[in-house]
C-alpha cells in the first residue's frame, strides 16, 4: 500500500513538473513574441533615425568624455539636458571609444525589451496565487498579456528608438514599481535605489517616488497606527531622498541654478502651460492609449480590483497631472507618458482578465446562465475580445502616423544629419555658428554653437515668452543678444539648401519640400525661387528685423555637394561679401 501510494505521489510530482515546464516555455515564447512585435515596430524607422533633441545630449556625452566636462560649448557651463544618468551612460560609451548614436538607439530598444520581460514578471508579485502554483492560472496569464500588451504598444516601441533616456527610464520605474509592490506594498532598499537611479535619468521620477512613499506612508499608519513604525519603514525613502540631495548639491554648485536650463526654458505663464497641457492630455486620450488606460481603471474598479487600484490609479493620475502642468511636449507619440506604460500594460492585462467578472457585476442578466455557460464560453469569449480591442488600440492607431512621422523625419531631423555630417569639412573649426535646430548640426559640425531658441543657453532661457509661438521649446528668442555674440554663420530658417537656378547665373532656388532618405540620399523635391518666395520662422523675425543683422552680415552659400548648397548668413562687419 505504501508503494503504491509513493508511486502515486511520484506520478502526480512528474506530472506537475511536466505542467510547469510547459507554461514556462509558454510564457517565455509569449514574451520573445512580444519582444519580436516591438523590435518589428522599431524596424520601421530605419537609421539614422534620431530626436534632434537626443543630439544635444550626445554632445554633452562627448565633451564630457573628452575631457571638457559636462557642458555643451567648453568653458559655458549650461545645463542643457534633463536626463542626467543618460548623459553618464553615453560619455561612458565615449569614452570606451563606441559611437553615441549607434549606442543610444542599441540601448533604448534594450531598454525596452527589459521592460517587456520586467511586466511579465511582476504578476508573480501581485498575484495571490500560491507560492507552488506561481506557474498556474493568475499569474502566468496576467504577465503574458502584459507583455504582449506592452510590445504592441505603438508609442512605447516608437520612443525606444529615437536616443532619448524615456525607455531607460521606463526600464527603471518598471523595476522600481515591480520592487516595492506585491502582497505588501514596502519601499524597501532595492526598490529606493532604483528610484534613486530613475530621479537622476530624469527629474518627474521624483514625482512617482514620492506618490508612493506617500502611499506606503498612509496604509502602515493605519495598519500599524504607529508613527515610529513608519519612519522605520521609510528609512530606505529617506535615503535615497539624501542621495539625490546630494546629486541637487552638486548640480547648483556646477552650474549656478537648481533647476536645469531646459526647465526654465520651456516655461511658459501657469495658464498657458495648462492649456497646453489640456491640450497633450486630451491628445492621449484621444489617441487610444489614455481612453485605454482610464477603461481599464473603471473594469478594476467594478470588479473590486482595490488592492491593484489603490497605489496604480495614483501614480497614473500623477503622471497625467505632471503632463498637464509642465506644458506637455511637441514630439511624436504622447513621451511624457511613456515612464508608466509598463504600468499601463499591467493595468490593461488585469482589466481584461477580470472584464467577465465586471460585466456580471454590472449587468448580471448578460452573464446569468449556467455554472458551466458563465465559466466556460462566456467568460474565453468577453477575455478574448476585452484582448484583441486592447491590442488593436494599442497598435493601431500610432502605427498608423508611421508615414507621416517617417516623412516628418525626412523633412527635418535627417536632413540636419545630413547638414551637420557635410558642413564639417567645410566651415574652419574656431568659427561660431547660431541656429535653432541645435542638435545634429551642432553635434557633428562640433562647432561652438549659440541656441537661437535657448535650450543650451542660460540668457535666452530666461528672456520672457512670444505669445505668437504656440510650439513648446520655441517660444523664446532674442535675436539682439544673438547678434551681440557676433556668431561667424547664421543658419537660419532650420537649414536652407539652395541649388543655382538653371540658365540664370547667380539666382537660386531653394527646396522647402526637401527629404533626407535613411541612407542620407536627398529628395529635392519642388524648387522655388529665392529669396522671392522666402519665409521667415517667428522666433527668428528679430533677428531679420535687427539693423545690425542688415549692417553686419551678407547671404553667402557653402557647398554641400550633389550640387547642393547651405544659404548662411556670414559675418562681414559691413564688408562685401568675398564668399
Amino acid at each position: 500500500m505504501g508503494r503504491r501510494r509513493k508511486a502515486i505521489d511520484r506520478g502526480r510530482l512528474d506530472r506537475g513538473s511536466s505542467g510547469v515546464r510547459w507554461r514556462v516555455a509558454a510564457i517565455a515564447a509569449t514574451v520573445a513574441a512580444a519582444i519580436g512585435v516591438l523590435i518589428w515596430q522599431t524596424s520601421l524607422y530605419p537609421a539614422p533615425f534620431t530626436n534632434d533633441d537626443a543630439f544635444i545630449s550626445y554632445r554633452y556625452a562627448r565633451n564630457a568624455a573628452e575631457g571638457h566636462g559636462l557642458v555643451f560649448n567648453a568653458g559655458d557651463r549650461v545645463e542643457g539636458y534633463t536626463n542626467f544618468l543618460w548623459v553618464a551612460l553615453l560619455a561612458l560609451v565615449a569614452s570606451l571609444g563606441g559611437s553615441i548614436p549607434a549606442a543610444a538607439r542599441a540601448l533604448g530598444i534594450g531598454f525596452g525589451c527589459a521592460s517587456v520581460v520586467l511586466v511579465a514578471w511582476w504578476p508573480f508579485r501581485l498575484s495571490r496565487d500560491p507560492p507552488d502554483r506561481r506557474w498556474s492560472g493568475n499569474a502566468a496569464v496576467w504577465g503574458g498579456l502584459a507583455a504582449v500588451f506592452l510590445g504592441l504598444s505603438h508609442p512605447f516601441a516608437y520612443n525606444s528608438l529615437v536616443g532619448l533616456e524615456t525607455p531607460m527610464v521606463a526600464f527603471l520605474l518598471t523595476a522600481a514599481l515591480a520592487t516595492s509592490t506585491g502582497p505588501t506594498l514596502r519601499v524597501g532598499w532595492r526598490s529606493a535605489a532604483l528610484f534613486l537611479l530613475a530621479m537622476l535619468a530624469r527629474p518627474e521620477a521624483a514625482a512617482y517616488f514620492v506618490t508612493m512613499v506617500g502611499i506606503m506612508a498612509i496604509g502602515a499608519l493605519r495598519e500599524h497606527g504607529s508613527w515610529r513604525h513608519v519612519f522605520r519603514i521609510c528609512r530606505p525613502p529617506l535615503a535615497t531622498a539624501v542621495g539625490y540631495g546630494v546629486y541637487l548639491g552638486w548640480r547648483y554648485s556646477y552650474y549656478g541654478h537648481l533647476l536645469p536650463n531646459t526647465f526654465t526654458d520651456k516655461r511658459a505663464p501657469l495658464a498657458s502651460d495648462l492649456a497646453g497641457g489640456w491640450s497633450y492630455l486630451s491628445g492621449y486620450v484621444s489617441g487610444g492609449h489614455g481612453a485605454l488606460v482610464l477603461a481599464a481603471l473603471l473594469v478594476l474598479l467594478a470588479a473590486e480590483e482595490r488592492s491593484l487600484i489603490r497605489w496604480a490609479a495614483p501614480l497614473l493620475a500623477v503622471n497625467g497631472l505632471t503632463a498637464t502642468v509642465t506644458g506637455g511636449d511637441h514630439m511624436w507619440l504622447w513621451r511624457f507618458f511613456v515612464p508608466l506604460m509598463p504600468l499601463s500594460a499591467v493595468v490593461v492585462a488585469r482589466a481584461v482578465m477580470v472584464t467577465p467578472r465586471a460585466v456580471g457585476r454590472l449587468l448580471p442578466r448578460l452573464a446569468r446562465g449556467s455554472p458551466e455557460t458563465v465559466d466556460g464560453w462566456w467568460r474565453q469569449a468577453t477575455v478574448g475580445l476585452a484582448a484583441v480591442v486592447a491590442g488593436a488600440v494599442l497598435l493601431v492607431p500610432g502605427l498608423a502616423k508611421a508615414g507621416t512621422i517617417n516623412a516628418t523625419y525626412a523633412h527635418y531631423d535627417r536632413k540636419w544629419i545630413f547638414i551637420g555630417r557635410a558642413l564639417r569639412s567645410r566651415v574652419p573649426p574656431d568659427s561660431t555658428i547660431a541656429l535653432s535646430p541645435a542638435g545634429a548640426i551642432p553635434y557633428y559640425t562640433r562647432l561652438r554653437t549659440i541656441d537661437i531658441l535657448g535650450l543650451t543657453d542660460a540668457h535666452i532661457a530666461r528672456v520672457p515668452v512670444d505669445p505668437r509661438v504656440r510650439r513648446k521649446g520655441h517660444q523664446k528668442h532674442d535675436g539682439g543678444y544673438v547678434l551681440a555674440r557676433a556668431p561667424d554663420l547664421l543658419i537660419l530658417g532650420n537649414g536652407i539648401l539652395v541649388a543655382s537656378r538653371e540658365g540664370s547665373p547667380g539666382r537660386l532656388v531653394w527646396y522647402p519640400e526637401l527629404g533626407v532618405g535613411p541612407d542620407l540620399t536627398v529628395d529635392r523635391g519642388v524648387a522655388l525661387p529665392w529669396p522671392e518666395t522666402a519665409r521667415e520662422l517667428t522666433y527668428e523675425d528679430d533677428i531679420f528685423a535687427s539693423p545690425q543683422f542688415r549692417r553686419s552680415y551678407r547671404p553667402a552659400v557653402i557647398p554641400l555637394g550633389d550640387g547642393l548648397d547651405l544659404l548662411v548668413w556670414r559675418r562681414t562687419a559691413g564688408r562685401p561679401d568675398r564668399s
